[in-house]
């Protein structure tokens, strides 16, 4: 099997902070595992395939350790088998997700939970959620992700569910008030704000997200990039570009391809989030194949739509990510034969006529067809 070897800039800004190649698609990992801390393996696995990888919340809690001690301990695993490799620490600005050990202080101040308009707690799957508007809380956040990048050794952080602020817009006002929506969506632009100014330069700020559902937010998402490094573009063909039958709407899909344009003229990386065919409804696992076998059979079969409608759409600083979830076992530990094949840069943008549209790269022509889910990609030398 191929292997990799990446070079990155000793100190940059943004998608900088990644050397970006057009020389094979450009890829990148979001996983982590809970029953236990990666083996040699898995980590050497991780650290030769990918120039960046974020480690999910719940990593290695199995093991008896914190989610912050998890992720820790996953990166110096990684680095250890490539040092050039960037490993993300995974916080969400939303939930308060068990098993950190940082939640013992946010524990210990009931003021920072959101509550509603009628002083009710807001929860997320029985979880208590973040108040931004309190400064206090946003300190907390903030030093939390400062810590961990000196304790740990890690590059960055990944930044979850923004969407779940900006682009429940109306539900939050409905539920919050209008005066507390507006207070804690100005809170969420101070903590990020604050959060990159405690990590520097030479680390990165990645949200989730941005995404071309426009009708929750209008712009997709678009002004959280001036104030972080990169986007993940979480549901990529998937479930944020759905009808209530699972089939494709195309204008959603065209919406995330001009927010992959719009993000690489501001210097931003977009880091898409692609599934394959049976996992698109994710999280509904309902027709989910049972066995491991033939869910890695399938995503072999299925990678080439999502990842034709990625190149339609890849500007410099795109990364693509595919798996059926978020756990070692979903995808990121196999690796597939298109990432291997010279890609070189495009030869200009897509052409696109209704939703078929075609692309041709120094090695590679794509062509996609939105309304029919369908996608080619005819690699040459």
């Amino acid at each position: 099997m191929l292997r990799r070897s990446f070079l990155f800039s000793a100190a940059a800004f943004g998608r900088e902070l990644l050397k970006f190649s057009w020389a094979r698609v450009p890829v990148y990992a979001h996983l982590g595992r809970r029953d236990a801390h990666f083996t040699k393996e898995q980590a050497e696995f991780l650290g030769r395939h990918y120039p960046l990888v974020t480690i999910e919340k719940g990593q290695a809690v199995g093991a008896g350790v914190s989610c912050e001690e998890g992720i820790y301990q996953a990166a110096r695993q990684i680095k250890a088998a490539n040092p050039d490799t960037k490993v993300l620490f995974y916080l969400n600005l939303v939930i308060n997700w068990p098993g950190y050990e940082a939640s013992k202080i946010f524990d210990a101040h009931p003021n920072w939970a959101m509550r509603d308009r009628n002083g009710k707690p807001v929860l997320f799957r029985e979880r208590p959620t973040y108040d931004l508007s309190v400064p206090e809380m946003r300190e907390w956040w903030a030093t939390t992700v400062g810590d961990a990048m000196v304790k740990g050794g890690l590059d960055g952080v990944f930044a979850d569910a923004i969407p779940k602020i900006a682009m429940l817009e109306a539900n939050n006002r409905k539920l919050w008030g209008d005066a507390k929506y507006e207070a804690v969506e100005r809170g969420l632009r101070d903590l990020l704000t604050l959060v990159k100014r405690k990590i520097g330069p030479d680390r990165m700020l990645q949200v989730n997200g941005v995404r071309g559902n426009l009708q929750g937010w209008s712009d997709g998402g678009a002004r959280y990039l001036d104030y972080v490094d990169s986007a993940m573009m979480e549901h990529f063909v998937g479930v944020s570009s759905l009808d209530e039958k699972l089939r494709l709407k195309p204008e959603m899909v065209d919406a995330d391809l001009e927010l992959m344009r719009k993000a690489s003229a501001k210097g931003k990386s977009i880091f898409v989030k692609a599934w394959p065919a049976f996992s698109k409804g994710f999280p509904d696992r309902a027709n989910m194949p049972k066995s491991q076998q033939e869910r890695e059979r399938l995503a072999r079969a299925e990678i080439e739509f999502p990842l034709a409608v990625f190149l339609i759409g890849a500007e410099s600083g795109s990364y693509f990510g595919y798996s059926w979830g978020y756990d070692e076992k979903e995808g990121w530990l196999q690796w597939y034969p298109e990432y291997d094949r010279p890609l070189g840069a495009p030869k200009g943008p897509a052409r696109k006529t209704g939703w078929h549209y075609q692309r041709e790269f120094e090695h590679a022509r794509v062509e996609v067809d939105l309304a029919r889910e369908w996608g080619r990609i005819e690699w040459g030398k």
